[in-house]
């Protein structure tokens, strides 16, 4: 104001006062998968134009990357390690301001590895620890399978490293099953346990020898598991000494031979134990006699060639099961086969007039061994009923062949006094789970394990007060 004058107000000066820069925050933490990845963040809260955006591989920001983007959201792509990410806000005149941070997590991408312990076993009793190694991730568990494509894995609650596989009885692949973070699962290598079949020795068939050449008797092995290792021929039953035969083929021919000898095979399946076929004979005189006359018992088959161009020496001979011959019985000789099956007489089988020929469908003998108080107190021979009994008395072996273990069940109709008795081809008792024993009508089982036994064929003898069963087993 000048004097007496009207005041006057002066031109208007601006003092324009800015908010405060906020940050605001990022919505979008997560976690990916290295490799190929994308994550949107979002600004919001925020005051202030946004500058631009930073990224870093460290918490602090030490040496952030600038990202030109001005707008509220980022797309963050294929990303292979962990990464922060904020916003650059500036309001106005002041300082700017950093948002909150927000973290896409990266998980490296899963690895199954490698499983050690491949191998290869014997089926039943076996035991295989197989090792992962070199996978990357948590372990979910481990899967097996019978087919390698895994069509229908089994799954495995085991989340360790090792995983033992035990008793296998098929050839079968395992894997195990790995994640890392949020990463699809990957498949370990695969892992095979090769399971080989048990040794089975089979049994021996006498084929049709050439009557015009020196063949004595053609043997051939059946229904064997495993590769044939070689044959082997002994004077005696048990084969406690034995000569061995270079021969790896299913046919055995035996020629230039004077003494009655018996045969086995020897067969072996993958890296299972070896075990022996059946026994079988070539007689050439009845060393197997009459019950009670102290001749070893017979064995399962017997062929009978002749010696001598041929001739069949006056006497008895036995079988359990088969008697085959292409001998000639001579003017004046007596000859019986006895057999508890069948008795076989091939092309060159002659009994010419004069001769006195029988052959006789009939029980063998066996050793019959009372045991008390660990030691034997009787032995002597008992025939085997060529007839199997049938109900009401039921004796049953199984599995049959068996590997590590066999049930015996029988049904006892009434009470009775009960034996059972196991003897090998030799007549040797092995084991006798039973031995005249009281027992009360109805139902029993009763295991047999594989310690006791060798691959072979066995007796099993179940004998009540009025009735004889026996059963052949094979281990």
């Amino acid at each position: 104001k000048s004097g007496v004058c009207v005041s006057a107000n002066s031109s208007i000066a601006t003092v324009t006062v800015d908010a405060a820069s906020a940050g605001g925050s990022v919505s979008g933490t997560t976690m990916v998968c290295t490799g190929t990845n994308s994550t949107t963040l979002t600004l919001s809260g925020h005051t202030g134009t946004i500058q631009n955006w930073e990224s870093s591989t460290d918490l602090s920001f030490s040496s952030p990357t600038i990202i030109m983007n001005t707008t509220t959201s980022y797309i963050a792509e294929d990303l292979t390690s962990t990464t922060y990410y904020r916003a650059v806000v500036k309001s106005g005149v002041c300082d700017i301001a950093n948002s909150a941070i927000a973290t896409v997590t990266v998980d490296a991408a899963s690895v199954g590895g490698s499983v050690s312990g491949t191998t290869t076993v014997c089926t039943g009793t076996n035991s295989t620890t197989l090792v992962l190694s070199g996978h990357r991730g948590m372990i979910q568990n481990w899967e097996s399978s019978t087919d390698l494509s895994f069509s229908s894995p089994t799954t495995i609650t085991n989340t360790t490293t090792s995983y033992v596989a035990t008793n296998l009885t098929a050839t079968t692949y395992y894997r195990a099953v790995v994640k890392s973070g949020v990463c699809d699962i990957a498949n370990s290598a695969i892992a095979t346990v090769t399971v080989d079949a048990a040794s089975v020795g089979g049994t021996i068939t006498f084929l049709p020898i050439n009557c015009d050449e020196e063949e004595l008797a053609k043997l051939t092995l059946n229904g064997h598991i495993g590769s044939i290792l070689k044959w082997q021929s002994s004077e005696t039953m048990d084969f406690m000494e034995f000569t061995e035969i270079n021969n790896t083929s299913n046919m055995l021919t035996v020629e230039n031979m004077t003494e009655s000898t018996f045969f086995r095979a020897i067969v072996k399946s993958g890296i299972c134990a070896e075990v022996a076929s059946e026994v079988v004979a070539v007689a050439m005189n009845p060393i197997f006699g009459e019950e009670g006359d102290g001749s070893l018992p017979c064995p399962e088959k017997v062929s009978i060639p002749g010696v001598f161009n041929r001739q069949v020496p006056t006497g008895t001979y036995r079988a359990a099961s088969e008697i085959t011959s292409s001998a000639i019985v001579m003017p004046g000789n007596t000859v019986t086969y006895k057999a508890g099956e069948s008795i076989i007489l091939h092309p060159c089988f002659h009994a010419t007039a004069g001769s006195n020929f029988h052959a006789v469908i009939e029980s063998c003998v066996i050793p019959k061994v009372v045991i008390e108080n660990d030691e034997i107190v009787e032995q002597a021979f008992i025939e085997i009923p060529t007839q199997i009994s049938q109900e009401p008395l039921t004796f049953k072996v199984s599995p049959n062949p068996f590997v590590d273990q066999a049930k015996l069940n029988f049904r006892l109709p009434q009470d009775d006094l009960v034996s059972i008795q196991v003897f090998d081809q030799a007549g040797r008792m092995i084991k006798q789970p039973l031995s005249l024993q009281k027992l009360v009508a109805g139902d029993y089982e009763i295991l047999l394990t594989n310690e006791q036994f060798q691959g072979g064929m066995y007796y099993v003898i179940l004998q009540t007060s009025t009735e004889r069963i026996v059963k052949k087993g094979h281990d």
